[in-house]
């Protein structure tokens, strides 16, 4: 069986806005997050979904509730953001000198940065997570066999940037980096369950 899933990035954060890494802080949503969020639904562009996933970082917890007010979202705490470690908090011109950073950036994010989630590593936790959430949708589809009569089973994922990044990237993993999205940014995709 096919499902499209449909993968949101959380709004803006105090955080986000100032441009500071945000990994696992767990942060809520601005006022222009929220702000943002709701435009984006006014606009129309969140689609109705059967099924809602979410990160249990409360960013991606008031997105969700923002979007889908009347569905509660299963939380795959493997979505939760990388572990960016000394660099959390930090903006781009805060280590811009650092000789470790420097490597870092120069590496596409290969090297090991003291102290942080290394990318591998953060792909291999939200693939698991992945797993365990395609499981979960079989075991609802048996549990629930009309929510995917008349057309494709779609279901939401509301988490981080980087979540969305490792789940487009599983088959082509140097594909990581051009599947960025933006706060409140939509990425599609099918899936086989």
């Amino acid at each position: 069986m096919q499902i499209e899933l449909i993968m949101i990035r959380h709004g803006k954060t105090l955080w986000n806005e100032e441009e500071r890494y945000i990994g696992l802080t767990d942060m809520s949503l601005s006022d222009n997050g929220v702000r943002e969020i709701r435009d984006k639904i006014a606009e129309g562009i969140y689609p109705d979904i059967d099924i809602l996933y979410a990160s249990p970082l409360r960013r991606c917890i008031e997105t969700a509730e923002l979007i889908y007010p009347n569905l509660s979202p299963i939380i795959i705490d493997e979505y939760k953001e990388i572990d960016f470690g000394r660099l959390e908090g930090k903006r781009f011109e805060d280590m811009k000198d650092d000789p470790v950073f420097k490597a870092w950036l120069q590496s596409g994010g290969r090297t090991d940065f003291p102290g942080y989630e290394d990318k591998d590593s953060y792909m291999d936790r939200v693939l698991r997570g992945y797993e365990k959430m395609l499981i979960s949708i079989r075991e609802e589809v048996t549990e629930r066999p009309d929510i995917s009569k008349c057309r494709p089973l779609t279901v939401g994922i509301v988490c981080h940037g980087g979540t969305i990044m490792s789940i487009m990237a599983k088959d082509d993993r140097d594909s990581y980096y051009s599947h960025m999205t933006g706060n409140g940014g939509i990425m599609r995709c099918l899936a086989d369950i």
